[in-house]
């Protein structure tokens, strides 16, 4: 086959049908279909909503009471992973058989160029989720001529009472805390906030569990003896602790590196996070820049050959844009005091 056949459109369709591993934040979210624009609408609502009235054949509808509901638009943020084209190298210079069985070695090197390039977005979208559900806000960054900075961020307008400094006896360390009527309560602010969506998940930090398991309104209460995987990844069932109260509860302790250069946690070691899983929380996928990119789609990928190092490389670019369209999906609790 020659090089000139691996076309946009072919890479493309195989980066799009390679199986996706999706992390702990990033699965609390719902892709939407890939856009012909990479402007959004970034729509937020809060919803302490009242009940509608029954109305007759002849009266006019009623909107519903309390609902607040806030637009802007934004950019969806671009990511372009650019790695060298090992299937390109191994097409040309391999000789002998296959080692992987009923596989061409060909096809298998493309597969492992894409899979590489998901591996790479994925990762971003879980970084961005992840600032999303427990900071309420993506911080933006870019960088130009090897100058990096902050050039903004996508606040979802989550309420400030949905952030939550706990004090004296309520802190998860005191043996007079109350975790499930907490747990409950926070619950109940997540239902109102979201028109009756309450919290299904809870993701700690590594000290907010340790004092989580060490506390009698769990000992007795956390069902850790039928965990099933169903549809996540081994990675991501890793993570997973069992379920208490009617709450699946999970826990991280992993970071990454900012352009900035410091070191970020997914989520703070001492803070809780409540998340009401049937919220309205998507990923939109705004149309990739590239000018090969000829329509809709959620990663667009290419090969190029460059002289100078001379080799033949691809590039992949995806648009994910998480919306958290519930602003009130998730309540973050600094369970330690101060």
């Amino acid at each position: 086959m020659p090089l000139s056949q691996f076309t946009p459109r072919v890479l493309t369709g195989v980066i799009n049908i390679r199986p996706v591993n999706r992390r702990l934040f990033t699965s609390f979210f719902q892709d939407n279909a890939p856009s012909e624009t990479d402007v959004f609408e970034l729509e937020t609502s809060y919803q302490g909503r009242k009940m509608l009235p029954a109305l007759s054949y002849n009266d006019a509808g009623t909107m519903r009471d309390g609902e607040v509901r806030t637009l802007s638009a934004v950019k969806a943020p671009i990511f372009k992973p650019k790695r060298t084209f090992t299937a390109a190298d191994k097409f040309v210079r391999s000789k002998g058989m296959t080692p992987y069985d009923h596989q061409d070695p060909l096809e298998r090197a493309i597969a492992e160029d894409m899979d590489a390039h998901i591996s790479d977005i994925e990762y971003m979208k879980e970084i961005m989720c992840a600032n999303a559900l427990v900071n309420g806000k993506i911080p933006l960054w870019n960088s130009v001529n090897g100058k990096v900075g902050q050039i903004g961020e996508i606040d979802y307008n989550r309420p400030a009472s949905h952030t939550v400094t706990l004090s004296g006896t309520a802190v998860w360390s005191d043996p007079s805390s109350e975790l499930r009527e907490q747990a409950e309560q926070y619950s109940a602010m997540i239902m109102e906030a979201t028109g009756g969506f309450g919290a299904t998940d809870v993701i700690m930090g590594t000290k907010a569990f340790s004092l989580f398991l060490k506390h009698a309104d769990v000992r007795d209460l956390l069902d850790m003896r039928n965990i099933h995987i169903g549809e996540l990844n081994l990675h991501t069932n890793s993570l997973y602790r069992g379920n208490w109260n009617g709450l699946n509860i999970w826990t991280i302790n992993a970071g990454y590196v900012d352009l900035a250069g410091k070191q970020q946690m997914f989520i703070p070691a001492d803070v809780a996070l409540f998340v009401a899983r049937d919220a309205k929380l998507e990923i939109d996928y705004g149309l990739p820049s590239d000018l090969d990119c000829t329509g809709p789609t959620k990663i667009f990928a290419k090969q190029y050959k460059e002289n100078d190092p001379s080799a033949y490389f691809t590039l992949a670019e995806s648009r994910p844009l998480p919306q958290v369209k519930h602003a009130g999906a998730t309540v973050s609790v600094k369970v330690t005091e101060g």
